[in-house]
């Protein structure tokens, strides 16, 4: 049986866009983690080139998309994957409480309308929302409810890849093979700014509408008045956050349009994917009874403030290992992996064996410092990490890579990658599992 792992990062700037595609045979498994830029139509290019890898299939399938965080540069593309013809089985969304849910509707409130309940938001509000903004479209509003979505917090949920046993000899029964991981970090935490909106929002919506915040229905919204006076007070509770942290939110505009997803994503979703099932025993097993082969390549970011790109490629080809530690891979989003306490629950939610899996880290916040430290990088102990930094170190407002996030990465001798808006930074990575 052979196993083959493909994994994309694609250029499209600043944003988040990969892929990993699971084969067995004629079986396959489809992942896709984020798809979003601040250059947007940088993306659509990209989305072709992945329904071309995934097959020709009239109807490609994702089976898993998952979201890391409400930030318009991880999810302002997903369209294009509908529009490419893509169907999707399960999307996992991050946490978002009653009052995150109210704020979004308050901004969408022409499709309160299709709502029965606070359990119909995410395919009524949220994701239409995502991938058509205030555009209004039946056919791809109507696509939702056909997948299974579902709510991140912090319990570790795993999804497999099985393969018949037909695909294996030595098997019985239907066995994983791969497995994906994911969880939030942080789960509930407050930051000031959410301190101060919600205790604003929760008074003025008391003193407006005679109720707590955590009592609103889908009723209170397709009233009329009482959504007038919900909108009121938000934009109200927008102000004196604003007034408190004039620099760390957007300005609230005339008609009180304004997203702070901060707010209401402390955290963002982490996703491991590795070997799993039967492929990790005969890893273990017996050196003779599995071949693996790994390639990748990228382009290497350069260390230091003159200059942050070296244009020679670099190409890691690791031919006949035969090691517990490869082949695992850890999406990371805009995770505060800064945070002591947030990397020592990564570590304990993943375990140690497979964070030794982890060959390709993408780095947390296109490589802000503010998102990672000496400690998290420790966490990791492969021969070589590539960390894949998606970033575009032109941009004129977010300067990423930062320069203490490269350093850490050097000082454990790992790879930095930088993948930007040059298509000659796409970067791939190839595995192949020979098993006997």
């Amino acid at each position: 049986m052979e196993i083959n792992v493909e994994r994309y990062h694609y250029p499209i700037g600043q944003g988040t866009f990969s892929a990993q595609i699971i084969r067995v045979d004629e079986e396959k498994y489809v992942c896709i983690y984020d798809c979003g830029s601040i250059s947007k139509k940088l993306v659509e290019d990209w989305v072709k080139d992945l329904r071309h890898k995934v097959g020709s299939s009239e109807n490609p399938i994702i089976d898993l998309l998952v979201i890391s965080h409400l930030d318009s540069d991880h999810c302002n593309a997903i369209r294009y994957l509908f529009e490419e013809g893509f169907s999707v089985k399960k999307i996992v969304i991050p946490y978002v409480d009653l009052i995150g849910k109210i704020v979004i509707a308050l901004q969408n409130s022409q499709r309160i309308k299709n709502m029965s309940s606070w359990d119909s938001w995410a395919k009524h509000i949220l994701l239409p929302y995502m991938v058509l903004g205030t555009e209004e479209d039946e056919q791809i509003s109507d696509f939702f409810n056909d997948v299974e979505i579902v709510e991140s917090t912090d319990v570790v949920v795993r999804d497999d890849f099985a393969v018949p046993s037909n695909r294996m000899r030595f098997l019985k029964t239907e066995s994983t093979v791969w497995e994906f991981l994911h969880f939030s970090l942080g789960f509930g935490m407050e930051t000031g700014c959410t301190k101060i909106f919600y205790n604003d929002f929760k008074a003025r919506v008391r003193n407006n509408l005679g109720k707590d915040a955590g009592d609103i229905d889908i009723l209170d919204l397709k009233d009329k008045s009482k959504l007038r006076n919900l909108k009121e007070a938000y934009k109200q509770a927008v102000e004196s956050v604003n007034s408190c942290f004039p620099k760390s939110v957007n300005s609230c505009s005339s008609s009180g349009r304004f997203v702070v997803w901060d707010l209401f994503n402390a955290s963002s979703i982490i996703l491991y994917s590795g070997p799993a099932g039967v492929l990790n025993r005969k890893i273990g097993s017996n050196k003779h009874c599995i071949e693996i082969n790994r390639e990748s390549k990228g382009r290497k970011s350069q260390i230091g403030r003159e200059s942050m790109l070296n244009k020679g490629e670099f190409r890691h080809s690791v031919p006949d290992i035969n090691t517990k530690t490869i082949g695992g891979w850890l999406g990371t989003g805009d995770a505060r992996l800064e945070n002591s306490k947030n990397v020592e629950e990564l570590r304990a939610k993943l375990s140690q064996a497979r964070l030794n899996r982890v060959w390709v880290l993408t780095v947390p916040h296109h490589g802000a410092w503010k998102n990672s430290s000496d400690e998290f990088y420790g966490l990791f102990s492969a021969p070589r990490v590539e960390c894949i930094i998606h970033a575009d170190p032109d941009h004129k407002r977010y300067k990423h890579p930062n320069v203490e996030t490269r350093e850490a990465i050097a000082r454990r001798d790992f790879t930095d990658v930088l993948v930007s808006k040059d298509p000659e930074t796409y970067y791939y990575e190839k595995l192949r599992f020979i098993v006997r």
